[in-house]
């Protein structure tokens, strides 16, 4: 996992779908807790991803996120996507609301998807029936 981060130091913008990662993907970042990369280098900010501004999680609670934002004061997000299903009460939700630029909540349905796929298949079934 350290390498995985490591190798990705100019990276803005990331999607972890928790509900299916090990807690690792979320842990690493945290601030801190590896300094060092598996070379032996320092990790810029103390941090993985120190570029990253954009974060869209499923799966992680409101108090989880505002745990992360709280520590991660060195290398901040600006903006915070987690699914509608996240446990974050409005008290949390509040404390992210002006912590970070913009926060929002998003509508994680795969059923949305497979109505997408549902749909083009059923245009090319007519485009080889003609």
């Amino acid at each position: 996992m350290a390498t995985f981060y490591a190798a990705l130091p100019n990276l803005v913008s990331l999607k972890l779908n928790c509900y299916h990662l090990p807690s690792i993907f979320f842990a690493c970042l945290y601030p801190g807790l590896n300094d060092d990369n598996d070379d032996g280098g320092q990790i810029a900010e103390g941090c993985y991803l120190p570029k990253l501004e954009i974060l869209t999680t499923s799966g992680i609670s409101g108090e989880e996120m505002r745990d992360l934002l709280s520590k991660r004061t060195a290398v901040p997000l600006k903006h915070v996507l987690m699914d509608s299903g996240a446990d974050v009460d409005v008290e949390e939700e509040n404390w992210l609301r002006s912590t970070v630029e913009k926060f929002e909540f998003f509508d994680d349905d795969d059923d949305d998807d497979d109505d997408e796929d549902d749909l083009v298949l059923e245009l090319d079934e007519e485009d080889i029936g003609e």
